[in-house]
């Protein structure tokens, strides 16, 4: 039995649901992990663009694909308004479809596929899909392409509210625009900044990781 309760997406997105929009949109998320405090998490879409932001953090990762098909990431720091760009060439190498279903749905296709349809729920953007294998259960929302629960061994993740539209998402995007970005090729050229000192110490990686080791999406 699934124990969580379905959000009314009527209610938390209001009538621009009714577009099935799943290309511009705000999802707040809880996780929480086994035995450890519980996390905050938000997703924003635009188009060719998602942002993962960890409040408690201050941390945001935001994730660009190009025409071609390639990722550029942008690791965001709150504090100090800047941020470390990271090109293509300069992202450790994965699957680019996996990685940028990952950061785009908290899950990979192929793992969302491998949980077998049990039952749905609801028509058009209100489609639920009720997935579950052993003690995995998910909840997908079929219009939006995101998850609404998962539980699992050692996790739940569970969406708190969502928004869809461009006044919902471009705030969020205005503001990570006016971040300061250093290109992480320059950063040998930048030693001396204080401030890019504090954000390596931070949370800066020589190469970034495909995943920042908190969301999910895990193959199954």
């Amino acid at each position: 039995m699934f124990k969580t309760t379905l959000l009314s997406l009527a209610l938390v997105a209001g009538p621009a649901l009714a577009q099935c929009d799943r290309d511009t949109l705000v999802a707040h998320y809880r996780l929480q992990p086994a035995a450890q405090p519980a996390l905050e998490l938000t997703l924003v879409r635009q188009g060719n663009r998602v942002a993962l932001h960890w409040p408690a953090k201050g941390i945001t990762e935001r994730w660009t694909r190009t025409s071609n098909g390639l990722l550029q990431l942008e690791r965001l720091f709150e504090p100090y308004q800047r941020g470390i760009e990271y090109q293509p060439d300069e992202i450790a190498a994965r699957s680019g479809d996996r990685l940028w279903q990952l950061k785009r749905q908290l899950i990979t296709q192929a793992a969302l596929e491998a949980l077998p349809l049990i039952r749905q729920q609801g028509e058009g953007c209100d489609l639920h899909h009720y997935r579950a294998r052993g003690d995995t259960e998910l909840v997908w929302l079929a219009g939006s392409g995101l998850i609404e629960t998962l539980a699992a061994p050692h996790q739940q993740l569970s969406l708190v509210s969502l928004q869809t539209g461009d006044q919902a998402v471009s705030h969020w995007m205005a503001n990570w625009d006016s971040y300061q970005l250093t290109d992480y090729a320059d950063i040998g050229d930048n030693e001396q900044d204080p401030l890019l000192s504090k954000m390596i110490n931070q949370g800066f990686q020589s190469r970034p990781a495909t995943s920042h080791g908190h969301h999910h999406g895990h193959d199954h």
